[in-house]
């Protein structure tokens, strides 16, 4: 992981930072897939963005990216002025990278989606072999979660670094195994013989973050569209409208029942009023806490000499970490304007 944050840096110097979208501009939000994100697509395909962009006179446009990582350096050199990413990874590439990122859209939590699965063990404690896991990813960080909970000492842990894609296949193939994966190939995982799941994103509700954010350089009413957008999304999906969710199950990947079983263990917030709450809970500081310093300890943040170099601001404008240095801004002030009717 650490690898592909140095060619991120390579890439940022061979492209230069953009001036990015201004008012009138047209402003790019790239995606990859996944369950909290796939409305993204759907917005964009379906034509609610375009009456929003309409309402506003406003240009965003939503553009599928196939590998999440690319999707962050892209958003990180500029050529992208938002991207759907996790509370953990906007710190640890674009944030690492110098580019401040608010988050405008909080749009779930991993509520089952993450997890911990093992095959001829009873126990994390266990395990004398080599754990499967994306390193320096959300599987990393709810893997060091799990352990603390088990009291198992996460440096007495051996991973092995494993592409996502190739993870069922590594756990079908080998009688004595411990793997870290996420929906869909998480459902896959836990279907095969002798796995069993010891410890999900469930247990840690709240702290693996998925979000969309944007650059300093989107105006006002671009955000607005973005939000309004989004949350006339969150209300098909919440109605259950079949062209909706068949869309996005198609568009997934998967069938429709295999796309709604991961929407349960998905805490979408499909009211933004719900999502302003949870922006707005002080626990959400407790949280990057714990990201911020996992993430340090771990390495991820190439470069970064304290935990306190990169800044974190919250809805109540408190700041964690360096004040002069924040790259990562919570505000559900748009949100909010949803959540009233404002929009």
């Amino acid at each position: 992981m650490r690898n592909f944050i140095m060619t991120m840096f390579a890439v940022i110097a061979l492209v230069g930072i953009s001036t990015n979208a201004m008012a009138g501009e047209t402003v790019k939000i790239a995606w990859s897939h996944y369950t909290g994100w796939e409305p993204l697509g759907f917005m964009q395909d379906s034509g609610i963005l375009a009456k929003w962009n309409e309402k506003y006179g406003t240009d965003v446009q939503i553009v599928f990216v196939g590998d999440y990582i690319d999707s962050l350096t892209l958003y990180s050199s500029g050529q992208f002025q938002g991207v759907s990413v996790t509370n953990m990874d906007v710190l640890a590439i674009p944030g690492v990278g110098g580019t401040h990122s608010t988050a405008l859209i909080v749009g779930d939590y991993s509520n089952g989606n993450d997890g911990l699965v093992l095959k001829g063990y009873s126990s994390l404690s266990e395990v004398d072999t080599n754990i499967n896991i994306v390193e320096y990813s959300v599987s990393h960080y709810l893997l060091a979660r799990c352990a603390e909970m088990e009291g198992v000492d996460l440096d007495s842990l051996t991973l092995e670094n494993t592409m996502d894609a190739d993870i069922p296949a590594v756990v079908e193939a080998t009688d004595n195994i411990a793997a870290v994966s996420w929906n869909p190939m998480l459902m896959t995982i836990q279907n095969l013989e002798g796995v069993s799941v010891v410890c999900t994103s469930a247990q840690i509700p709240g702290e693996i973050i998925d979000m969309v954010v944007v650059s300093d350089d989107v105006d006002e009413n671009s955000r607005k569209a973005l939000v309004g957008a989004w949350y006339e999304t969150m209300a098909l999906m919440q109605a259950g409208d079949v062209k909706t969710l068949e869309f996005m199950a198609e568009q997934a990947g998967s069938s429709v029942s295999d796309f709604e079983a991961q929407l349960e263990t998905t805490a979408m917030f499909y009211n933004a009023a719900d999502a302003v709450a949870f922006t707005r809970d002080a626990t959400l500081k407790a949280t990057m806490t714990s990201v911020v310093n996992f993430s340090f300890n771990a390495g991820v943040y190439d470069g970064v000499s304290t935990p306190d170099e990169l800044g974190v601001r919250f809805a109540d404008g408190s700041v964690m970490g360096d004040a002069s240095n924040v790259m990562l801004t919570f505000d559900p002030s748009v949100m909010q304007m949803a959540a009233d009717g404002g929009l």
